[in-house]
């Protein structure tokens, strides 16, 4: 009952307001060409009484008169005949009209597409869509193996640069589309996997322990996904290794004593329980075995020297002296096909296994992978902005994608943090011209 009777106080405010001018008598309102006219003929009288007490030359006086005389005539052509006034009956005819036509015409208008029965949406609804935060304010250190990655799996060169652009819809979009996919099938442990890497990349490090749970749950012998559920725990324990994270890590070894990761973060645990040579044990055990080619490597090295340095033991053969790694960062090193080499002056591309499982997934799940570690790698520079290699690959990786308006900005960003700096300068704006873009 309310309801309509805020509709009908709303509809009377709006029909008196639109027949005001109706209901008002006609006011004859003084043209301004005839206060033009009468101003003129003013003037003439004036030039005349003058022309005539002789104040003012005859001759002088007929001039001036005959150009008001013109005025006049000019005013005179121009004045067009005033609009007929509406009688009595004509006013309320048309008042008629008009609010008829506003009472019954809102009336069926809202009969029509309205609905006072639907209930207000709740602010749990209306902030549910806004619970994603945006990948360009998410930190990845994987973004470094953007360009190389994408000129693996794309078969691009980054100076070819393709005609238009690849379309790639952002991260959250494309969560999206694995998680329906999941709804349509759950019981898809790839599809699982894919999902906790995707959001263990943009933070949201709780719900990427989730996916790779259910992963875990559909394929328990897989010590990749049991490591990857503990890197996530610790991730969203603040670099606390948990119980739980340590049962996930202890059963990965159990599945593959092999396991990297595991091997590492049960060094890590070792580390913050004291046991530091026993982490160093463990950590030169998995430098030793390692690949060469392995994008982590020369990180757990730097590790692994600051260790030996703070337990005060030498190694014959001393990695090469570079800056000292946090343990919250080095958590963060042996994750799948990624790299933590923001400190490290060599770049490293992802693995070749890492290429065949990227050349076997959907074309959905590899766009989801390269926008992801490309979106990593802006958000990552945008916090650590003094890295003109990284830089460089952004640059780059944007020219492969056809994303060319945003390499050219990527371009200017960079030359102005490096505008103090000739060197850098030169070499990012020589990249981007190769590439067929001018600074």
């Amino acid at each position: 009952m309310m309801l309509w009777l805020i509709l009908t106080a709303m509809i009377s405010v709006a029909a008196v307001l639109v027949s005001a001018p109706f209901i008002r008598g006609y006011e004859r309102r003084q043209l301004a060409s005839a206060r033009e006219i009468a101003v003129h003929r003013d003037q003439l009288r004036e030039i005349e009484n003058d022309t005539t007490r002789g104040l003012i030359d005859k001759s002088d006086g007929e001039t001036t008169a005959n150009e008001i005389r013109r005025r006049i005539l000019a005013a005179v052509a121009a004045e067009q005949p005033p609009a007929a006034s509406l009688t009595s009956s004509e006013r309320k005819f048309a008042l008629t009209v008009v609010t008829t036509t506003v009472v019954f015409g809102s009336v069926a208008l809202y009969a029509l597409v309205g609905n006072p029965d639907v209930p207000a949406a709740g602010p749990g609804q209306a902030a549910s869509s806004t619970t994603a935060r945006s990948v360009g304010e998410a930190r990845s250190d994987a973004g470094t193996q953007a360009i190389a990655t994408l000129e693996q799996m794309t078969g691009q060169d980054g100076r070819d640069r393709p005609q238009q652009s690849s379309g790639l819809p952002p991260v959250e979009e494309m969560i999206q589309r694995v998680q329906t996919r999941l709804e349509r099938n759950p019981r898809d442990a790839d599809g699982w996997r894919l999902l906790g890497w995707s959001l263990f990349n943009i933070e949201r490090f709780a719900e990427a322990a989730q996916a790779y749970g259910r992963a875990t749950e559909l394929r328990p012998g897989s010590a990749e996904y049991r490591s990857a559920r503990g890197e996530a725990l610790v991730r969203a324990a603040d670099g606390t290794v948990t119980s739980d994270a340590h049962a996930d890590f202890d059963e990965a070894l159990r599945l593959d004593p092999k396991d990297a990761r595991a091997r590492f973060f049960i060094g890590v645990v070792k580390e913050q329980e004291g046991d530091k040579k026993g982490a160093m044990a463990d950590w030169t055990a998995i430098v030793s075995e390692a690949d060469p080619n392995e994008p982590w490597l020369p990180d757990l090295k730097q590790r692994l020297d600051a260790l030996r340095r703070e337990l005060g033991e030498n190694d014959s053969s001393p990695s090469p002296v570079r800056p000292d790694l946090s343990a919250e960062r080095m958590q963060q090193l042996l994750r799948s096909g990624q790299t933590a080499a923001s400190e490290t002056a060599e770049p490293h591309g992802p693995r070749a296994a890492d290429i065949r499982k990227a050349e076997m997934m959907s074309t959905d799940d590899r766009n989801l992978m390269i926008r992801g570690m490309v979106d990593g790698l802006a958000a990552r520079l945008e916090q650590s902005p003094r890295d003109a290699e990284g830089w460089i690959k952004l640059i780059r990786s944007r020219v492969v994608l056809g994303e060319v308006e945003a390499a050219k900005q990527s371009l200017q960003r960079a030359l102005s943090i490096f505008a103090e700096d000739v060197a850098e300068r030169t070499r990012i704006a020589d990249t981007a011209r190769q590439l067929g873009i001018n600074p």
